[in-house]
């Protein structure tokens, strides 16, 4: 994925945008919502729980609309992902009307948490050999000399290697020289 384009308006200035972009990529690899995190982490919940395909399916009923189409609407379908949930999940717990709400509320990300997700879709590949590349492009005009940014990528690509014993790497292209972007990363 090219980096800068990726990166949405909100985030552009902020270091987290490096981590959000990862996350949005991975999440859409997977099938996921790659628009909305937060709805992201609500359909890998209830895929881990096998219900995801039923979940898609009882929407439909529903509304009329496959999931994957409806799911950009986001927050505007959030009645109707509420009493669907109800219906599959089948549980006497209240579960409120404004369940994606909560779930937006709620999101939190770290480099951490989005290793762990990475792993866990590792673990779930029949193949255990299996490995996840992530390509960035574009990584110099984006990090620039912001040092945030390059700690970001670092802590991100560090927390990869340790949760995913070598399962998952990153490789990044720039147009200009590395160490002219990120400096002279032996000096002291």
């Amino acid at each position: 994925f090219n980096i800068p384009e990726e990166a949405n308006a909100a985030e552009k200035e902020s270091a987290m945008a490096v981590l959000g972009v990862f996350v949005r990529a991975f999440d859409a690899f997977c099938g996921y919502s790659g628009e909305h995190p937060y709805l992201a982490k609500f359909e890998r919940f209830l895929d881990s729980r096998g219900l995801y395909g039923d979940f898609k399916d009882a929407f439909q009923l529903k509304t009329g609309r496959p999931w994957v189409e409806a799911r950009k609407a986001g927050l505007i379908e959030d009645a109707n992902v509420a009493a669907v949930y109800k219906q599959i999940v089948g549980t006497s717990e209240e579960v409120p009307d404004s369940l994606l709400k909560s779930s937006r509320e709620e999101y939190s990300v770290s480099p951490k948490s989005f290793a762990e997700d990475v792993m866990v879709w590792l673990k779930g590949q029949e193949d255990p050999k299996i490995r996840i590349n992530f390509f960035v492009d574009e990584v110099g005009i984006f990090i620039g000399e912001d040092t945030e940014r390059m700690f970001a990528l670092q802590s991100i690509a560090e927390n990869l290697q340790s949760q995913s014993d070598g399962r998952a790497w990153i490789a990044v292209t720039a147009q200009e020289d590395v160490e002219k972007v990120v400096g002279d990363m032996s000096a002291k």
